[in-house]
């Protein structure tokens, strides 16, 4: 699962007219995987994860918990059930406002060891 390493960026479709993000909604960033992460025999049986788009977000969940994924979100329908989630976090009250570095757990989709995440910033 290294293809999940790489610069995750604010998504641009939830940055506001004046340059700041919704502050009432949850936080996501996004990340294209490279082209060039599978070998060319997977790109042929169009298998690999070459072009995809992952995001980081922050899901508010029914019970008003936080939780992170790293996930394909759906694109009809992010944070539902649709979603292809690699790993995810339960938030601590401190953990809410930035992903945390450790502590993700490996989903169905995902496969160990799960990610430690560094911030650029």
């Amino acid at each position: 699962t290294g293809w999940v390493n790489g610069r995750y960026e604010f998504d641009p479709r939830r940055v506001l007219e004046n340059g700041y993000v919704n502050p009432n909604g949850d936080v996501q960033y996004v990340h294209q995987v490279p082209m060039d992460v599978d070998n060319p025999e997977q790109q042929q049986q169009g298998g690999g994860v070459g072009g995809k788009t992952l995001t980081l977000f922050r899901c508010t969940m029914r019970s008003q918990q936080k939780w992170w994924f790293l996930s394909e979100a759906d694109a009809d329908q992010p944070g539902t059930d649709k979603d292809i989630d690699y790993y995810q976090h339960k938030s601590k009250k401190w953990q809410e406002k930035k992903p945390p570095r450790r502590g993700w757990l490996t989903c169905r989709s995902g496969e160990d060891p799960p990610p430690t995440l560094q911030s650029l910033s």
